[in-house]
């Protein structure tokens, strides 16, 4: 019986910044499609209540070649971090309801 392996592709022609929001839906899969294209992704997880939700790629096959941070939105000195990151970032990928953002101040 043959074995398939899909190495992971590391291209250094796509030199973008991504800002992946933890969360459902499609967001996991798009970050982790461009980290497998040498996009430079970091995972921002939910911090509230110091519970630390981000599984590490030996758990979840879909945050490999990611980085990732615990934040909480709510505190101003985790709100002050990531405004610093979305300076640094050329896209924002997020799942969460189209008003979540804005009620934290993120139009």
């Amino acid at each position: 019986r043959r074995r398939h392996s899909f190495p992971t592709r590391r291209s250094s022609d796509l030199n973008v910044r991504v800002l992946e929001m933890e969360g459902l839906g499609p967001s996991k899969l798009v970050g982790m499609i461009l980290a497998d294209h040498g996009a430079q992704v970091t995972l921002i997880g939910n911090a509230i209540g110091g519970t630390e939700s981000i599984q590490t790629p030996e758990t979840n096959n879909m945050d490999r070649g990611k980085k990732s941070i615990m934040l909480n939105l709510k505190a101003e000195a985790h709100k002050t971090v990531f405004e610093k990151l979305l300076k640094q970032t050329d896209i924002i990928l997020d799942s969460y309801l189209p008003t979540a953002m804005a009620k934290l101040g993120y139009p």
